[in-house]
């Protein structure tokens, strides 16, 4: 399964960039979070949970903040 998206953030981008550098912040702002690695540069690994009737269960996967 692949999952895509973007957002566009109504904040200065100091406060943004400094946000998406905070390993926990960025936990607690993921629904189901259950582990963030931080792997490299804007780069992390990720498991999930979630309890949405045709999807519900736990999810592993990758996640890069581009440009």
């Amino acid at each position: 399964m692949r999952v895509t998206g973007a957002a566009t953030l109504a904040a200065p981008a100091g406060t943004v960039l400094a946000a998406l550098g905070d390993r926990d912040l960025l936990a607690r702002a993921i629904p189901g979070c259950e582990r963030l690695d931080v792997t490299g540069a804007g780069r992390g690994q990720l498991t999930v949970t979630t309890a949405i009737a045709a999807v519900s269960g736990t999810y592993a996967g990758e996640a890069a903040i581009i440009e």
